[in-house]
């Protein structure tokens, strides 16, 4: 008898492993119920141990799910883990999926081409919280409550209660005061990478719209066993992986420490102020580790050897709209207007879609 509960404990103990390094929680819960109540009905004797085992099990699988949702203050006060944006993201707790945004203005009052992101950062945030339902929105930003765009980011902040404002001038340890060490603003994005209560991150470009395409092809990922996504979708692409067009999932196939030390790396590297620093920057970090573990969709530079296998994008272009588009930039649009797809990079059955 006693062997018996051993193999049977032992084969439970087994699916348990399986399932969790997959991630399905609630799966777990189910195998384990059935089983244990297996054990409990083969073997009365057993079955005040085998209920306990079940319940041991659960508990190290930290199964939170199963619980009511977890308060701001709850969380802040039940764990020492803090975010790389500030208190009201620490207060989230674990398991955040986040975008990532940066925004930066010069320390004298902005210039009038700063005053875009007034007429366009609301929209993009609204149309990205539809987009993404449960995700949170990190602005890194250096604006001071002496400036204009102070009262601004404040008030899209109280439109919309995921938004968390992460001022680099004033980050949690061992960032601090990261606009100091690093004043390219672009890169200030990747400080999302490495912090501890994040599972999940998009980074993008905070002037660009978030289109039906990129979110299909964000599902795709999402869906996909992949660590990494990058999106390369205009013609006039130059890098493997552009700053604004990519993500990763953290945890076991791209460790927490891993994640801090590739964006210490990039954060804490000589500031440049040439226009592609951060698209250089990822490539020589970043990319040798992403292209590893990558869902990569691409629709005109497919066929370039030194940016690795891709994919086509899953969805068709709609009125030649791209990922990253931003309504500002006209040439960028006309760009792809007049530029069909190489045939390599059309999906197979859909060699007729000229712009891919």
């Amino acid at each position: 008898m006693y062997r018996r509960s051993s193999h049977i404990r032992f084969l439970c103990a087994s699916k348990f492993i399986h399932v969790i390094r997959k991630n399905e929680r609630l799966q777990v819960l189910i195998r384990l119920w059935r089983c244990y109540s297996g054990t409990v009905r083969s073997m009365s004797k057993f079955g005040v141990f085998s209920i306990t085992c079940f319940l041991v099990y659960a508990q190290v699988a930290g199964i939170g799910t199963v619980n009511p949702p977890v308060s701001r203050a709850t969380v802040s006060s039940a764990s020492n883990l803090e975010s790389t944006c500030g208190k009201e993201a620490t207060e989230r707790g674990l398991g955040q999926r986040v975008i990532s945004y940066s925004l930066y203005v010069p320390y004298s009052e902005p210039f009038p081409k700063d005053f875009r992101y007034t007429q366009t950062l609301g929209s993009v945030v609204e149309r990205a919280t539809t987009a993404y339902p449960g995700w949170s929105i990190r602005i890194y930003h250096n604006v001071s409550q002496s400036f204009s765009f102070w009262h601004f980011l404040h008030d899209v902040q109280s439109r919309f209660p995921h938004v968390d404002l992460c001022p680099v001038y004033d980050l949690p340890p061992p960032l601090n005061d990261l606009s100091a060490r690093q004043p390219i603003g672009r890169l200030w994005r990747f400080a999302v990478m490495g912090d501890p209560l994040v599972k999940q991150f998009m980074v993008r470009d905070i002037d660009s719209f978030v289109i039906s395409r990129e979110v299909e092809a964000v599902n795709a990922w999402l869906s996909s066993s992949r660590t990494f996504h990058v999106f390369r979708d205009h013609p006039d692409t130059l890098h493997p992986m552009l700053a604004g067009l990519w993500g990763g999932k953290q945890g076991q196939s791209f460790p927490f420490s891993e994640a801090a030390s590739l964006r210490d790396g990039m954060l804490f590297s000589p500031p440049m102020h040439h226009y592609y620093y951060d698209q250089e920057l990822l490539q020589r970090f970043a990319w040798p580790l992403v292209k590893k573990d990558a869902l990569v969709f691409d629709s005109y530079t497919c066929e370039k050897p030194e940016f690795g296998e891709s994919q086509p994008f899953p969805t068709q272009r709609d009125e030649f709209l791209f990922v990253g588009y931003v309504p500002s930039k006209k040439k960028e649009y006309e760009m792809v207007k007049n530029t069909p797809c190489p045939m390599a990079c059309r999906p197979r059955l859909h060699l007729d879609w000229v712009y891919c």
